[in-house]
């Protein structure tokens, strides 16, 4: 008897796929890939990189880097990996690619923030099953998409922390007590 193993449904890895697209880590290692290989200037590039560092030195980021390093040796033998920083950029993007392909057009819609409604023919379509040319739109304004607001947030982010410097020599901010 062959051991063979079951091929998830299109709806369980769509699940699968919710779940990595709402991943920090995912997402922080998926923008820093697209806006290091992408168009945007340095301030960008550095806004990203600092919000990057925060996520991957957080709980759920050193998780993923022992995991990363972990399964690079696989197959190799004991401490064979040669897990670099660029190379969980490059995975990270690799799940981010892979689960847009598993999710509904539904799905990307409301990501995206569409209000319009759906098209009959698109209600109940999975990314995997449109045109390669449907896919390509899809993929692009996704990507388009999430760097835009992460980029916008990061940049958010570091004009703060400008604030708060010149607030710490110049103004009466009260210290916070500590725990």
């Amino acid at each position: 008897m062959k051991n063979e193993t079951k091929k998830p449904s299109k709806e369980e890895q769509r699940k699968v796929a919710l779940i990595n697209l709402n991943d920090d880590v995912i997402k922080a290692l998926a923008v820093a890939y697209l806006v290091e290989n992408g168009e945007f200037g340095e301030i960008p590039k550095q806004a990203v990189h600092g919000k990057y560092l925060e996520t991957l030195t957080s709980e759920k980021g050193s998780k993923f880097i022992t995991s990363s390093m972990l399964g690079d040796g696989e197959g190799r033998g004991r401490y064979r990996g040669n897990t670099g920083e660029y190379q969980m950029l490059e995975r990270g993007m690799h799940i981010f690619q892979e689960s847009i392909f598993t999710l509904k057009v539904s799905d990307v819609l409301a990501f995206v923030g569409a209000k319009a409604k759906i098209k009959r023919q698109y209600m109940d379509r999975y990314v995997s099953d449109l045109s390669d040319d449907e896919k390509k739109a899809v993929i692009g304004v996704y990507q388009a998409n999430i760097t835009t607001s992460y980029v916008a947030d990061a940049l958010k982010k570091t004009g703060d922390s400008h604030s708060k410097t010149l607030e710490e020599m110049f103004c009466d901010v009260p210290k916070k007590k500590a725990a």
